[in-house]
């Protein structure tokens, strides 16, 4: 484990191991960093998170009731902008506010990523849904 100098060297993309490609005259660089090693740990919390709520009825209260007041507080606020007609947006609002809410959660633990913090990260998910909201009216209208 290193030590961080300065606060704002947690922003810094850092390599683990890097991959490097040449080919045709360009130079590609896929470098395993510390924001994918993050993303990865996320989707692998996100991915044991949904199976152990869809497919376990034996919960404790708590998990569960945070869960739902979650899930109800995505359901309220399409209702509440979008309407009826976005209950089958249902779940790709939902799964981006945990990408969201997760990826801050783990940037509030000490010398934690925030992977929203990364602007190219920001700027993807703001286009995606977008774009995939944009396809969604034009197919529906």
């Amino acid at each position: 484990m290193y030590l961080i100098a300065n606060p704002l060297e947690q922003f810094q993309a850092d390599s683990i191991f890097n991959l490097f490609f040449y080919g045709s005259g360009t130079f590609l660089d896929f470098s395993f960093t510390n924001y994918s090693l993050t993303a990865l740990i996320l989707t692998f919390f996100l991915i044991v998170t949904v199976n152990i709520f869809s497919y376990y009825y034996e919960i404790n209260f708590l998990s569960q009731t945070v869960l739902i007041s979650f899930i109800g507080l995505s359901v309220q606020m399409i209702r509440d902008h979008i309407g009826n007609i976005g209950k089958t947006l249902f779940p790709l609002i939902t799964s981006y506010m945990f990408i969201i809410f997760f990826s801050n959660v783990l940037g509030i633990i000490p010398y934690g990523i925030t992977l929203t913090a990364q602007l190219v990260i920001t700027f993807y998910l703001a286009f995606s849904i977008f774009f995939k909201f944009k396809y969604f009216w034009y197919c529906n209208s």
